[in-house]
């Protein structure tokens, strides 16, 4: 009998040019949002029909809806607002590039207050789509204090990055609900870091990159409870 090998995706796939070239296009007011959406369906069926040939077996729609893995959260809540300088700077370099240096100006300003759900315009095409099992990916509070939380900014209505945890926690847990309400199969959780902590919390006797002790973050399956971080 052939080997059996367990495979699967990381969930975002490289964009298409033309998904590349249509956010461009939109962002600078050239398309309007039915024509990026267009331009997203075409490329997102192409890519459950390419897991479809080689025999993925849970399907992803390859985030192509997504400016970056972590902005579903970013733009469903305010709260953020642009800075001056870079939060975090990461140097990035695709297939045939040259490093670039990326980073995000977002920054926590005022008390978070979610407007939208995260995933749900995403989640109803590829049920609709998919044509067997999929997969929603949802990024994973941790990240976000790192990311977002701004010294002489966020502070002003977050004591510490522990407590601008416990507002994301409790959105990004209502997602995932949500999802699981919604009859997703499998749920993914990006980017756990929960191996990691928040250095700048932690206390004494705790070494540097543990921090406190809620940014534990558990790995969740839509057929257990959700588990997050306690407050």
């Amino acid at each position: 009998m052939a080997d059996m090998y367990n495979a699967d995706q990381l969930g975002s796939f490289l964009r298409p040019p033309a998904v590349k070239v249509a956010r461009k296009a939109f962002h600078e007011g050239r398309i309007d949002r039915a024509a990026l959406t267009a331009t997203e369906d075409a490329a997102i069926l192409e890519a459950l029909a390419r897991q479809r040939d080689v025999g993925i077996d849970v399907y992803s729609d390859g985030e192509f809806r997504r400016t970056g893995f972590q902005w579903d959260f970013i733009e469903s809540v305010d709260g953020y607002v642009d800075t001056d300088l870079p939060v975090v700077t990461r140097m990035w370099q695709g297939p045939g590039g040259a490093p670039e240096q990326q980073g995000t100006s977002q920054a926590v300003g005022a008390k978070l207050k979610q407007t939208s759900r995260l995933t749900e315009v995403q989640t109803a095409f590829v049920k609709a789509n998919a044509g067997g099992p999929y997969k929603m990916t949802v990024p994973s509070p941790n990240q976000f204090p790192t990311l977002g939380f701004q010294k002489g900014l966020t502070d002003q209505f977050y004591g510490s990055r522990s407590d601008l945890l416990a507002d994301i926690t409790g959105i990004i847990k209502a997602e995932i609900g949500a999802l699981a309400a919604d009859g997703v199969p499998y749920i993914q959780v990006d980017a756990d870091r929960s191996r990691r902590g928040p250095g700048h919390d932690a206390g004494p006797g705790r070494r540097r990159g543990q921090g406190d002790p809620r940014w534990r973050q558990a790995r969740w399956r839509p057929d257990s409870p959700a588990r997050v971080p306690r407050q």
